[in-house]
């Protein structure tokens, strides 16, 4: 499933440091399934599934894709 962000990120290094500085649970998103499937609200919500993040627009320009990755500590990252 792709996920597309509440604000514009233009580059994926936007995203990742928007999540570092301000935490994967302040950062939110919304899914893009035509089927209603959209069970995330935030990065966070993300974390242990194999859902992607696009961007900058979901809809136009798909031009980065983004994995949210929980390590073993239980930090969220954006890879």
């Amino acid at each position: 499933m792709s996920y597309g962000t509440d604000r514009t990120f233009k580059t994926k290094s936007a995203l990742k440091l928007a999540v570092d500085l301000e935490g994967a649970e302040n950062v939110g998103v919304f899914g893009t399934s035509i089927f209603g499937d959209e069970r995330a609200n935030t990065v966070a919500d993300l974390a242990g599934t194999s859902a992607v993040i696009v961007g900058p627009d979901v809809y136009r320009t798909r031009n980065w894709y983004a994995n949210v990755v929980t390590k073993r500590d239980g930090t969220i990252t954006i890879k």
